[in-house]
């Protein structure tokens, strides 16, 4: 489960330095995508505290 934080973490912080360097997302597009990923990661916790 804490790779799977790394890996989420790593994701997003890459996304972040490359919208910063590019501008292509609004803010409010980039703030979308954290959200995104942080429902992502609280269901797979759901989910995976459930498998068991």
């Amino acid at each position: 489960m804490q790779f799977m934080n790394v890996i989420l973490m790593v994701h997003f912080v890459e996304l972040e330095g490359r919208s910063w360097v590019l501008q292509p997302l609004p803010l409010p597009s980039r703030s979308l995508v954290f959200i995104f990923l942080v429902a992502i990661l609280f269901g797979f916790r759901f989910f995976h505290r459930h498998l068991h």
